[in-house]
């Protein structure tokens, strides 16, 4: 048998599996945290940003496939050892009894993990199908809204979905259930590598805190912002339209801004 596949098959390996996949979204999300922080600067930064990106198709989907990749190897291994555990509970085995701590981790880890993934299936349809367009048009303080998701206009596509006060409540109930995963992940991946010790217990536990809290902050702000900018109309200045019709047809009722990125 593969070594490899030999010891994913056992506990450590699902774990170290977890550990490893899940450092690897640990990187994402402050790196995806701190691209969109252009949001606060204004229609241009973000929607430059965004640009960018998408004009390096190597980088963007090497980096989709990957990080699928990750979030299979997680949810796999995620799966088949919580199923481990409850084929275990069926036994007769009586193992060292666990805290409440201990259970109540384990368990916003289970259920915060279900409510992530299908929140990373609605930020995906959200964002990059744009599927919701429509719906978030019925009802939203923005006053762009009824020209509905236009792909490459990231700052109106923004503030469409987080003026809907639905959408950017979802929003930030997502980004607590993240922060509070990435508080136990990050703790359990440090003691699953093999970097914890008595000496490095609290130092590691005070990354995972502070890592957690800056991406609970930094996430927060932009459903925040946006529910606050569109219902003030602080943040109601017209859409500049630069990259209108780059990637698709606009809109009818919008004329695209002749832009040197056409």
């Amino acid at each position: 048998m593969n070594p490899v596949l030999a010891l994913y098959r056992s506990t450590i390996g699902k774990k170290v599996a977890m550990a490893v996949s899940g450092v690897v979204y640990v990187g994402w999300v402050l790196f995806h945290m701190v691209g969109n922080l252009n949001f606060h600067l204004g229609a241009d930064a973000i929607n430059s940003y965004a640009h960018k990106l998408q004009d390096l198709p190597p980088l963007v989907w090497g980096g989709r496939t990957f990080l699928l990749l990750a979030l299979v190897v997680h949810v796999a291994s995620a799966i088949s050892l919580i199923r481990q555990n409850a084929a275990a509970r069926g036994t007769n085995y009586k193992g060292p009894k666990k805290s409440f701590a201990t259970t109540s981790a384990a368990k916003s880890m289970k259920y915060g993990g279900i409510a992530l993934l299908l929140f990373i299936i609605w930020h995906i349809l959200d964002f990059t199908v744009g599927l919701f367009g429509p719906v978030h048009s019925v009802f939203n303080l923005y006053d762009y809204a009824s020209y509905g998701f236009i792909r490459g206009e990231v700052y109106h596509d923004m503030l469409l979905s987080f003026g809907n006060p639905v959408s950017a409540l979802i929003y930030i109930v997502a980004t607590v259930f993240l922060s509070l995963h990435l508080f136990h992940g990050a703790w359990s991946a440090v003691q699953t590598l093999g970097f914890e010790s008595a000496n490095t217990r609290g130092i590691w536990r005070s990354i995972a805190a502070f890592v957690a809290g800056l991406v609970l902050v930094g996430n927060l702000s932009y459903p925040v912002m946006g529910i606050v900018g569109t219902a003030t109309g602080a943040l109601e200045a017209p859409p500049t339209w630069e990259y209108c019709g780059y990637y698709d047809s606009c809109p009818a009722n919008v004329t695209p801004a002749k832009s040197d990125a056409h």
